[in-house]
């Protein structure tokens, strides 16, 4: 059968097509520049312009077809090619915006939107109804549908690539003639053949001339408002970006005004909580980064400003957008306090604020100026005053120098004669120390000699060499030995404190076993600790090792020690221990002697160790002594590089500590 065409219907469905195309495509964009549930409304829009303009580009340029026959169209299928062709657009639009227009993607995107295309065409010429029956060319069809896919391609690339007007219109072009060409190379395809009769459709028949206004109008204004809602929304999204932006911008901006300020910013509630510190707090205040958060102001304030404070706060929390200040101390991160300047402005209304401002400024600085500069005042005044007054003073001065300086000369006379003469006697002195030293020597020897004949001749008798002697001579033999023996025991301190004094004692280092040692101090004084009823126990560890020592020196020091300890002990309990230690200065040895004796007093422990001293003289008259033994032993540690300590309490007891090196 012979067909043709309307021109004037075929080039509006060429425009119908490349303006449909423009409007999904325009729609489509969107969908990538919106966020949310916002994209699949945008997806629904483009689907529904493409869809619709490809069915309405259809039917328009079906109205422009005319054949012999007369031509209506089932209603069903009309239905189901719109449906056909909004859902293969969708699907195909889709697919690009979420996996991106990659090789494989554009693809199977382009396939989607090709064959909804050709779908909608084909099913579009099913619906026909006429006198005619229709046949295809195969090779033609597949066409068609070839070029409606690599179109389709094509449109989604650019349409991704190139979100631009010029973008846009080049692929609604592309786009506008894959659908026309599709749409013409399918119909050229098709070939009608007249039948008798027509066949018999149920379906509803529509009348062309009310289709055709029917596409028109819905294809009008469905693109109409398409267009014009893609460009408003573009444009309302631009000025809300860009507001956005601005906002930022001056967030950014005050932000970092507050950041950077010389002054601490700090907000809190009604009740002083700090809320938020600025990082100028960590330098002003000396506080670490968000230590104060959660904290009260009031609790940095000084006590005395406390009050000032709250009354501050009480202003500014009473009237709103009113500033306030006052000066107060505030206690800093390290532990000082500081003079600064609190500024409050009460924000608690403002919702972007929602609290009371407080501008915190160091003014120590400012107030030491102040200070220094009434001081420089008042100096100055002083100075004034004090120049007059010295230029009043310099004529006396300079009277006075003379007489100063002939003052000068005889002090100067005077300093040399009495420093000669307290050189004499310094030597006198240091003569005299001599002499006595010489003078305790000789005595000691001279009187060493008698008494020990003394001691000799009464030891004899006392074992009756001369015959037996009475009760009474035995008495009174025993007590010259006792007093020749006491007396001796006094020269030899005597003797031995002159030498040390003198600078003239010699010291013997020999290797000693100190378990020997204590073993062998044990041995001679038990009896006489014992005497008076007392315990006498030893601590010395088997392995405690040798020491290089002066055994002679150390036991004379530790015999006195425990000597004192029996003396002054009765029915109690005396101690000696050894032990090795270890301090900075190297190995040594320490001697202790405890005793649960009389003790000594605190105000007699500091002259314990003089020479001659004796704490109480009814102690003496008791117990006798002439205060030479502590005097002694201590010196003789000291020649030995070592030292005595005490401890003691009066009633309980006491602890004497011979400190002396492992080696000398």
């Amino acid at each position: 059968m012979a067909s043709s065409y309307d021109l004037s219907l075929v080039i509006l469905s060429i425009i119908i097509s490349v303006l449909a195309s423009f409007t999904a495509l325009r729609l489509a964009q969107r969908v990538g520049e919106s966020h949310s549930a916002a994209q699949y409304a945008w997806l629904t829009a483009a689907a529904v312009a493409m869809g619709g303009g490809i069915w309405a580009m259809h039917f328009v340029a079906m109205l422009a077809f005319s054949l012999a026959v007369p031509i209506t169209y089932s209603l069903d299928l009309t239905l189901l090619s719109l449906m056909l062709a909004i859902a293969f657009t969708a699907a195909g639009i889709l697919l690009a915006f979420h996996f991106g227009t990659g090789g494989k993607v554009l693809c199977l995107a382009g396939i989607l939107m090709g064959s909804g295309i050709a779908t909608m065409h084909y099913t579009g010429m099913a619906a026909m109804q006429m006198r005619a029956s229709i046949h295809y060319d195969l090779p033609l069809v597949g066409l068609s549908v070839i070029i409606a896919i690599v179109a389709s391609m094509a449109a989604l690339w650019l349409t991704f690539r190139f979100q631009t007007v010029p973008g846009n219109i080049v692929a609604a072009l592309i786009m506008g003639a894959a659908v026309c060409g599709m749409h013409y190379c399918g119909m050229y395809a098709a070939s009608f053949t007249q039948c008798q009769p027509m066949p018999e459709d149920h379906s509803v028949d529509l009348p062309l001339q009310w289709l055709a206004i029917g596409v028109a109008v819905i294809t009008i204004i469905v693109l109409c408002l398409g267009l014009v809602l893609s460009i408003v929304d573009q444009r309302l999204s631009a000025r809300v970006t860009a507001e956005a932006n601005r906002l930022r911008g001056s967030e950014a901006r005050f932000r970092s005004l507050v950041q950077n300020a010389a002054d601490a910013v700090t907000l809190t509630d009604r009740q002083g909580m700090i809320t938020y510190e600025s990082p100028s707090t960590e330098s002003v205040l000396g506080y670490a980064p968000g230590h104060l958060i959660g904290q009260t102001i009031h609790h940095l304030v000084d006590p005395p400003d406390r009050a000032s404070f709250y009354a501050l706060l009480h202003a500014v929390t009473e009237h709103p957008g009113v500033a306030r200040s006052i000066d107060v101390q505030l206690r800093q991160g390290n532990g000082h306090t500081g003079q600064f300047e609190i500024i409050a402005t009460n924000l608690l209304d403002d919702e972007n604020v929602g609290g009371i401002v407080l501008n915190i400024r160091d003014i120590s600085a400012r107030l030491q100026n102040i200070k220094l500069e009434d001081l420089v005042i008042q100096r100055t005044k002083e100075l004034s005053a004090a120049n007059q007054q010295l230029l009043a003073e310099i004529a006396e001065r300079n009277a006075a120098e003379q007489a100063l300086q002939q003052a000068h000369d005889q002090l100067e006379r005077k300093v040399l004669e009495r420093t000669a003469e307290l050189e004499s006697i310094k030597n006198a002195a240091i003569q005299a120390s001599r002499a006595k030293s010489q003078f305790l020597a000789n005595m000691s020897h001279e009187l060493r000699t008698p008494l020990n004949a003394i001691i000799g001749f009464a030891d004899a008798l006392s074992q009756g060499i001369r015959g037996p002697l009475a009760d009474r001579q035995a008495e009174y033999i025993n007590d010259i030995m006792w007093a020749g023996r006491h007396l001796l025991h006094l020269i030899n301190d005597i003797l031995d404190l002159s030498k040390i004094e003198s600078g003239k004692i010699q010291l013997d280092y020999r290797d000693c076993s100190l378990d020997s040692f204590a073993s062998e101090i044990a041995m001679t004084i038990r009896p006489v600790v014992e005497q008076n009823g007392n315990r006498f126990t030893v601590d010395c560890a088997a392995n405690i090792g040798s020491a290089v020592i002066d055994q002679v020196k150390a036991r004379q020091a530790l015999l006195n020690l425990l000597g004192n300890a029996a003396k002054f002990t009765k029915n109690g309990n005396v101690e000696l221990s050894v032990q090795r230690t270890t301090d900075h200065h190297g190995d040594r040895i320490q001697f202790i002697v405890r005793d649960t004796g009389i003790g000594i007093a605190p105000e007699d422990l500091s002259h314990l160790f003089e020479n001659f001293y004796q704490a109480n003289p009814g102690i003496t008259r008791e117990f006798g002594g002439t205060g030479l033994g502590l005097a002694l032993s201590q010196k003789l540690c000291h020649a030995m590089g070592g030292d005595i300590y005490v401890e003691s309490k009066l009633g309980i007891g006491s602890t004497f500590i011979i400190d002396l090196p492992a080696a000398p």
